[in-house]
């Protein structure tokens, strides 16, 4: 919840104030709500070292996103920083993910939570492994799409497809491969 928050910086970057405040107050929620099943849930699905790793990268998020409303409100970037200050948060996000991804238990509340891979363990750790093969190919190739979105065309446009597209690609190979690999498991 709390990356989608983020990225959402770069799904809507010319909204108003008022969606702006409330994409912030998404992610400080979000962060409060993991907290909260953390706390309930004791170590039943994550240790001490993972939940300080969550924690300790939402909080240097969560430092972005301030930094980001203040830079914003004082008219201190133009719109080609602002697209790329909001697709550096969106490659931390999924750079960030990336690496976690296989380390994340099978649970009901963190991770790539699809029909398919909440009932199957196997299904889950499949579907996480490849978020993390899928990472920086992904991030690589959008990013230099983006460079020349930027300096070729010199089009804001076209770096806001790739922003979003990367997003979409990043959720749906996995989403994919590891329903193929469900129907595949218990020949569906």
């Amino acid at each position: 919840m709390t990356s989608l928050g983020a990225v959402g910086l770069y799904i809507f970057p010319d909204k108003n104030n008022i969606l702006l405040y409330f994409q912030y107050f998404f992610i400080i929620i979000s962060i409060l709500l993991f907290f909260i099943i953390v706390i309930k849930n004791g170590n039943k699905y994550f240790d001490n070292k993972f939940v300080s790793m969550i924690l300790t990268f939402n909080l240097l998020l969560i430092g972005i996103v301030f930094i980001t409303i203040y830079l914003k409100e004082n008219n201190l970037l133009n719109k080609f920083q602002e697209y790329y200050l909001a697709y550096i948060i969106e490659a931390m996000v999924l750079s960030f993910f990336g690496y976690i991804a296989p380390k994340i238990p099978f649970n009901r509340y963190i991770g790539l939570r699809l029909p398919w891979t909440v009932v199957d363990e196997s299904t889950w750790i499949y579907s996480h492994r490849v978020c993390r093969k899928i990472t920086i190919p992904l991030l690589s190739v959008s990013t230099i799409m983006f460079l020349i979105a930027h300096l070729v065309f010199k089009n804001l446009h076209y770096m806001y497809n790739i922003g979003v597209g990367l997003i979409l690609l990043y959720v749906f190979i996995p989403g994919i491969s590891s329903l193929l690999y469900y129907k595949k498991l218990y020949k569906c």
